[in-house]
């Protein structure tokens, strides 16, 4: 800068440099694809950057990866100027079961932006089979392995009522205090290991219990073939007062569920210092319900309460065929192995 006046002329003491923006457009695949079907999806991005110029934005797709090569993507949906902002296009005519990729381009005078990556998407089919492996590529909805989720509870989350969910060998870990769980009041679905409880570990880390079953769970929902350890549940637990007392792997609170074929270990239902009811260190059972568990083995379990295995509480469950063994309560209470408290019946 440089001011005068009658007194002389003055300059800043230093050279400042500046490079002005470049035009070229930026763009992005937003949140991905949403809205997956059998045969169309939703296909999001955002313009991010225009250079104050008019910019045409379109959208690349195929069953292959074009990368930025335009030529090599089998498909291209043109949506025009644009404003800045969120954008989304909708495509049919998909195939059942397979994966997709599409990456957004915009194109000024200034030149062409692609989208950073390319986003990757699978189509889904009805009545299907939501898969779990400790090195899937967690690609919504997780129906193939290739595309499997590496946590349980987002391939529960994905699946609708009568579908399965298979877990592939490994040792998995769960959302800390309820563990994995699904509102039964919407979808009954299974839950089986592919090759059965000594390949397939469920670790809760005593962060918590393994599965919460508390919304009316019916003979439909199956949890099968699965190793639970170091569960642990602590009472009081005020976030979740009336149910968090017992059921170091599974809680059981009405509805008829079964468990079969799974390996209960090494889980505590524990009272905090201060007193209160800490019941069932494997499985609590309670509020009417009716559960079948069968050909499962529970053993080294303990409770501060009662039932060091299982506590049943004005509940009717058949436990047949079951090894419960080395189980133990605290003090006094009784039901090393399994406890009935007040009206409670059951066939074991």
């Amino acid at each position: 800068s440089c001011a005068s006046n009658v007194s002389g002329t003055f300059w800043a003491y230093s050279t400042t440099n500046f490079t002005t923006l470049t035009a070229t457009p930026l763009v992005d695949n937003g949140d991905g694809a949403s809205i997956i079907s059998t045969s169309s999806a939703c296909l999001k991005g955002d313009l991010l950057y225009t250079g104050s110029v008019s910019t045409a934005v379109s959208v690349y797709w195929g069953a292959n990866d074009g990368t930025t090569n335009r030529a090599s993507w089998s498909n291209v949906v043109q949506m025009g100027v644009l404003p800045l902002g969120t954008f989304f296009t909708n495509i049919t005519g998909l195939s059942t079961n397979n994966l997709y990729y599409y990456r957004c381009c915009a194109s000024n005078a200034f030149g062409a932006g692609w989208a950073p990556t390319t986003t990757v998407f699978m189509t889904v089919t009805a009545g299907r089979t939501h898969y779990v492996s400790t090195n899937g590529m967690a690609l919504f909805p997780y129906i193939s392995w290739a595309a499997a989720a590496t946590n349980i509870q987002d391939a529960v989350d994905a699946a609708s009522n009568g579908d399965s969910v298979v877990i592939g060998d490994g040792t998995y870990h769960v959302p800390p205090v309820r563990g994995i769980t699904w509102n039964a009041t919407n979808k009954h679905i299974g839950v089986f290991s592919q090759n059965g409880a000594q390949n397939c570990i469920v670790d809760c880390q005593t962060n918590g219990r393994g599965f919460t079953l508390d919304t009316g769970q019916a003979t439909n929902d199956i949890i099968d073939g699965i190793t639970i350890r170091n569960g642990e549940t602590l009472w009081p637990y005020p976030p979740i007062v009336d149910d968090i007392h017992g059921g170091g792997a599974i809680f059981i609170r009405g509805g008829s569920p079964q468990i079969k074929n799974c390996i209960l270990t090494k889980n505590r239902a524990v009272r905090s210092p201060g007193g209160g009811y800490a019941d069932g260190g494997a499985i609590d059972i309670e509020g009417n319900a009716s559960p079948t568990i069968s050909h499962c083995t529970i053993m080294s379990n303990s409770a501060t309460h009662t039932g060091g295995g299982i506590h049943i509480y004005w509940s009717y469950p058949i436990i047949k065929n079951c090894v419960i063994r080395n189980n133990h309560n605290g003090g006094c209470y009784g039901g090393g192995g399994v406890s009935y408290t007040y009206i409670s019946e059951g066939v074991l």
